[in-house]
């Protein structure tokens, strides 16, 4: 934590130096730690859905059938959720984010977060699990990063 809270700045200002100052707002972007952080305190997430699929509140999928099951995928700050279109798992995962984001102080941009439904997910299902959510559902030539998320089924 001493690397974190006793960070002080000072700016140059036409050559000269400014009063140093403590930031007030957490991390600044480009901080080394930052990522190292984000990767510990985002271990909880997991333990969390763990920990509810040990409870049988949610369960693991198969992506295909020579997979093992998982709930989640982490890579840099980005976090990808596997969970049955059901009501209950949708209402568990809503449950455990929520206290994930009290405690860590994090949140899903939901302007930039989509779900992604199987083809076999009724209508019904997606409307009331997207309005659960409040997020949008991806579509076919939606891109990430300027690549198509949605490939299809012969790539």
């Amino acid at each position: 934590m001493q690397c974190i809270t006793t960070v002080r700045f000072s700016i140059l200002v036409n050559s000269i130096p400014t009063t140093r100052f403590s930031p007030s707002r957490g991390l600044r972007q480009g901080n080394p730690l930052l990522l190292y952080l984000f990767l510990f305190v985002s271990h909880a997430l997991s333990y969390l859905l763990l920990a509810a699929k040990a409870e049988d509140r949610l369960q693991d999928l198969w992506i295909s059938h020579f997979s093992p099951t998982i709930t989640d995928i982490m890579f840099a700050n980005y976090t990808l959720l596997f969970a049955r279109a059901l009501r209950c798992e949708a209402s568990h995962l809503l449950h455990i984010l929520k206290d994930y984001f009290s405690a860590s102080g994090q949140c899903i941009n939901f302007s930039k977060s989509h779900i992604y439904f199987s083809w076999m997910t009724s209508s019904s299902w997606k409307k009331e699990i997207l309005q659960l959510f409040h997020m949008q559902e991806m579509r076919q030539g939606d891109k990430y990063l300027g690549l198509l998320v949605i490939l299809g089924r012969s790539k």
